[in-house]
Formats: structure tokens, sequence, C-alpha cells
């Protein structure tokens, strides 16, 4: 008597009744455009990918050049300094009288590594035109050294 007294309660709205034919359907239809997102959603992952593996390597060529470019400019302003130091040896030995004014002048060897390369410095050219090079450098001072002498 107790399962007589059950009463099914609605639930209060309409509910739409489909034969089995057409939840196949609805079923199938949802599957395809879920499939479609989905290889659509990866089409743009796999670009997305490649994008980035693009410009990680035009980065990291990037890098390597501006590197490559800082040990260079490293490089040549040790040789610099060093020819510096040596002319400056060299005039305050030959030229005693002006040995005050280059004393105070003279750099110290770690000023080429005290700071780093600014990114102007990486991204233009190489000046290497406008550097003499160490003997050239060296050709100067004795030229100016000779002239000195001459005058005196």
């Amino acid at each position: 008597m107790e399962s007589a007294k059950i009463i099914k309660k609605s639930s209060g709205g309409r509910h739409r009744v489909f034969t089995n034919e057409q939840r196949k359907v609805r079923n199938r239809q949802a599957q395809a455009a879920f499939r479609h997102r989905r290889n659509e959603h990866k089409k743009t992952l796999e670009s997305t990918i490649q994008d980035l593996k693009q410009q990680q390597a035009v980065l990291e060529q990037t890098a390597l050049e501006a590197i490559r470019r800082a040990e260079h400019s490293e490089k040549r302003c040790m040789a610099l300094q060093a020819a510096y130091l040596s002319a400056s040896r060299a005039l305050q030995y030959l030229l005693p009288d002006m040995s005050g004014s280059l004393a105070t002048s003279s750099a110290s060897p770690d000023s080429c590594l005290s700071s780093s390369p600014s990114i102007e410095m990486l991204s233009s050219p190489e000046p290497q035109e406008f550097l003499p090079s160490i003997d050239e450098a060296w050709t100067d001072v004795l030229g100016e050294w000779k002239l000195h002498k001459i005058r005196k």
C-alpha cells in the first residue's frame, strides 16, 4: 500500500521528448562540431609553435651576434688600452716635463670591463675604419715625439 502513495512530481517545466533517431542525429552533429573546433584549435596551436620557433631562432642569432661583437669590442678596448699605456709610459720617459699631465689622465686596466656595452653599440656596425691599429697608434706617438724633438 505504501507504494501506491508515491506520487511522481513534475519538475515544473516542459520537457521535449526526442525520438532515438533525433537524439542520435543531434549527438553526431555535436561530435562533428567538437572535432572541428578541436582540429581548428590544434592548427592554431601548431601555427603559434612554428611562429615562436622562428622568433626563437632569430633572437638566438641576434644574441650570438651581440655577444660576438661585445667580445670583439672588449678585445679591441684592451688592445687600445695597452697601446695607450705603452705610449704614455714612453712619453713619460721621453718627455719628463709632461709626465704630470699624462699621469693624471692614464686609464685603469679594468675600464673596458667596468661597464657593459650599450644596445646602440651592439646594434651599430663595427667602426673598424675609425679606430687605429696598435701599430698605427704607436707610429703616431713616435711621430709626435719626433716632431716635439724637432721643435725644441
